[in-house]
């Protein structure tokens, strides 16, 4: 097998060729604290987001390091992760009732209370949030939400987002 040193005519080539696609199928978005990473995936050609804030609690060096992550495409999903492992998370979002998630390791919410989050976020002020590991439980609040709503609307209007969709049911999930 022959090797091209990475300055050869081949080689730079092969490298504006892979960087011309990745910048069609990528876009970068921030908002506040809120960060976007939307691409292309490539297993089933959607469109997908990756939202995320990050939570980090220091006391003389970093004790609570989390994120709260929202992936958005056909489905959305929206869970909290971190270390230390969390064992429970609880957000409220402005004056709406709280939703609490439960690890181990990370913590996914329900569909009803993603649903809720997903109406809530995008017009809300404040975020409180809540995480319990098994030696702490870390305080982060109140929080600014107000980038997400910034956010969100732009990649609507780029086009790199759709409203969510529900989950398939058994007849619709069946392989034809």
């Amino acid at each position: 097998m022959r090797l091209y040193p990475l300055t050869s005519p081949l080689m730079m080539v092969m490298i504006s060729v892979f960087c011309s696609h990745a910048a069609t199928a990528q876009l970068t978005a921030k908002a506040g604290n809120w960060t976007a990473d939307c691409k292309v995936d490539r297993m089933t050609d959607e469109q997908v987001c990756k939202i995320d804030l990050p939570f980090h609690h220091w006391q003389a060096q970093p004790i609570g390091d989390f994120v709260l992550l929202i992936e958005a495409g056909k489905h959305w999903l929206i869970s909290i992760t971190g270390a230390p492992s969390i064992v429970m998370a609880t957000m409220r979002i402005d004056r709406y009732p709280a939703v609490t998630c439960h690890g181990p390791e990370f913590c996914h919410f329900t569909a009803a209370d993603e649903a809720a989050i997903l109406r809530e976020l995008p017009s809300a002020s404040t975020l409180l949030l809540t995480i319990a590991t098994v030696r702490e439980v870390f305080e982060f609040s109140p929080y600014d939400a107000r980038g997400y709503g910034a956010l969100i609307a732009k990649l609507y209007e780029v086009g790199a987002l759709r409203e969510p969709q529900s989950e398939p049911t058994k007849s619709q999930s069946k392989r034809r």
